[in-house]
């Protein structure tokens, strides 16, 4: 197959990437070949997810970089991308009641503008993802009512409405019955030949990899031994060092592609001895196989390894089990499975952006963390009080948050149905107590303070039965962003750097950062500097020495201090002034803890703050333009 010219070239440098305490991959290099299939295969917990997740910014790299025509995608702005890469996840969930036709129209959303309606041109690239799919019919059918298969169609179609030039799916085939399977890798593949669109897909069946791909990579505990051609790659040799198994490779019978049967014990090994097989040349199809075990006793030998496991290794559960569109639902982190048996009433929150996800939702938590930075006299920041006060009835507990650990006796008193902690620091000492006393934890999805502010206020609709409701909150708190852009229009374009200097360290937050995500919403642009200045060190974050500062070539510098005496100090201060924007005076600045604070979003903080902070923008912006 020729690869079309214009298809964007993904690849990894030196890639790092996982969890703050623990790398999943270190030191890694890869190049994917555009407008080519290409499946990544591996055991279970080898860094397949982790990849694939890296490559497509959903979790950002601890090391190295992800590139797309050579450009780092940290420095891409979020719209931008979305409209280059899309992604599939494992288990992807939809609003409680959505149709298909909806679920189908949000991925036209990269495409829209600020102010744009939706456009006949939007209708058209619905209309055409879901004939190319098959599903018209299903058009006014809710999701949820549809079949394992079709709804994995539903989501390949939303993916295609977004047309993406590059689609990432991880184990889009998973808990599908054989058929569905074959319909979906087909959809794939005619959707990589008529569009030339480069596929990249974690699967676990080996032999349906080897047949689909144009290229296999193997990962085996978070390195890639092997990528290339099925052919060349999937072999014996291979297989052992990938799954720990020994096993015969041979062509399949109808298209010459490898097929795996392993050899899972000695007594199995004399049963598939190569001497008692026909193997066929490489290329040409099998005539005859000349096995005691015949034909159907290769299928299910082979199917010990269809999964991409090893022999008695159980098929990986569903983090997800939810009985219709209600109760009860079992939402799985990084500490444990949360099982949540009905509706609950009495909700707790630990951590950060979980108790305003709930006040958002219009419920009126039983106990809350006190805040010791933002909060007033009542140990809440005012977003909080007030949404606290509007709800009315008994206010929250207000739990210590004084040390690490939870305050296991107050929040027990407050006889909670469920805590919900998404982004906090919590262990697993404090989650197994209080799981223990028999209150459902839903914990982080990954590592401690890594969930993002959007992912927050989805896991707390879902464990609260409002997974419609936490949905439109999105979509609300998208408009009121959008709406804030719309009324700023000389935004748009401008290079911003946020910035924040703390003694003798000076900070510059990248991209990944959610607080540039909301800068970059709004029409801002990261500037050239902001990548190249980027020395690798954290997530979100990087340092900048002194002798570096003039070359952060912003528009427009967006900052934060506690007072604004000390803030000032920093503005007129020799090293400030090393920075061409600050020089200038083109400086957005929030002042005051509360203010500060508020700039992480959440679902409750960023209405807050946002006037605010597009207040101080465009004095900023008008200085810069000046």
């Amino acid at each position: 197959m020729t690869s079309s010219p214009e298809a964007p070239r993904l690849a990894a440098r030196a890639l790092a990437a996982g969890y703050p305490s623990r790398r999943v991959i270190d030191d890694l290099d890869l190049e994917l070949a555009p407008g080519r299939v290409t499946m990544i295969i591996g055991a279970n917990a080898s860094g397949k997810s982790t990849l694939l997740g890296t490559l497509a910014r959903l979790h950002p790299p601890l090391a190295g970089r992800v590139e797309i025509d050579d450009a780092d995608v940290r420095g891409i702005p979020r719209r931008q991308l979305a409209q280059t890469v899309g992604l599939l996840p494992q288990h992807p969930t939809a609003p409680d009641g959505v149709t298909v036709a909806e679920l189908v129209g949000r991925g036209r959303h990269p495409h829209r503008g600020l102010l744009q309606r939706w456009s006949a041109q939007d209708t058209a690239r619905v209309d055409e993802a879901m004939a190319w799919t098959g599903i018209t019919e299903l058009a006014e059918r809710p999701v949820g009512d549809l079949s394992g298969g079709q709804r994995q169609r539903v989501w390949i179609a939303m993916a295609l409405a977004q047309d993406p030039r590059i689609l990432l799916l991880d184990e889009p085939t998973t808990f599908l019955d054989l058929s569905h399977q074959l319909e979906v890798l087909d959809l794939l593949r005619e959707l990589n030949r008529e569009r030339g669109t480069t596929v990249v897909a974690v699967l676990h069946d080996l032999n349906l990899a080897a047949r689909y791909a144009d290229d296999l990579v193997v990962m085996h505990a978070g390195a890639i031994i092997a990528h290339g051609a099925p052919t060349e790659v999937m072999t014996a040799e291979t297989i052992r060092r990938a799954f720990g198994l020994s096993a015969l490779v041979i062509p399949d019978p109808l298209t010459a592609t490898p097929i795996v049967i392993p050899v899972p014990s000695t007594s199995s090994a004399a049963l598939v001895d190569e001497a008692t097989l026909h193997v066929p040349e490489k290329g040409r199809p099998m005539r005859r196989l000349r096995t005691a075990l015949g034909l159907a006793a290769i299928a299910g030998v082979t199917a010990l390894l269809l999964s991409g496991c090893a022999a008695g290794e159980a098929a990986p559960a569903s983090s997800e089990s939810v009985a219709g569109n209600g109760f009860p639902v079992t939402i799985t982190s990084a500490l444990g499975d949360a099982t949540i048996t009905k509706k609950p009433e009495r909700i707790a929150t630990w951590g950060w952006g979980a108790t305003d996800a709930v006040l958002a939702l219009g419920i009126q938590p039983v106990a809350i963390p006190a805040d010791n930075y933002s909060g007033g006299d009542d140990k809440m920041p005012p977003w909080i009080a007030d949404a606290v006060d509007k709800l009315g009835g008994a206010k929250p507990t207000i739990l210590d948050v004084s040390s690490n650990d939870i305050p296991l006796e107050e929040l027990l008193k407050t006889n909670p149905d469920v805590l919900l902690a998404p982004y906090s620091g919590l262990t697993q000492k404090d989650y197994d107590a209080i799981t223990a006393a028999g209150i459902p934890v839903v914990a982080y999805p990954t590592a401690p303070w890594a969930t993002p502010w959007r992912d927050v206020i989805t896991i707390t609709g879902k464990a609260l039965g409002m997974s419609t409701q936490a949905a439109d909150l999105l979509t609300s708190l998208d408009a009121q962003v959008k709406d804030a852009a719309a009324a700023h229009p000389e935004f748009a374009g401008v290079t911003i750097a946020y910035v924040d200097d703390d003694v003798d360290t000076f900070y510059m937050y990248l991209p990944a950062d959610p607080r540039v995500e909301v800068l970059q919403d709004l029409g801002f642009v990261s500037p050239p500097s902001v990548t190249s200045l980027d020395k690798g060190e954290g997530t979100f974050y990087t340092t900048v020495s002194q002798e570096n500062l003039d070359k952060i070539d912003a528009q427009v510098i967006f900052t934060q201090g506690e007072d604004q005496k000390t803030l000032d100090e920093f503005l007129g201060s020799a090293r400030g002034q090393l920075i061409p924007a600050v020089k200038k005076g083109a400086v957005a600045a929030m002042v005051g803890a509360e203010n500060v604070a508020a700039v992480s979003p959440t679902a409750l903080a960023l209405p807050w703050a946002l006037p605010t902070i597009t207040q101080r923008l465009a004095a900023a912006v008008a200085v810069a333009n000046g």
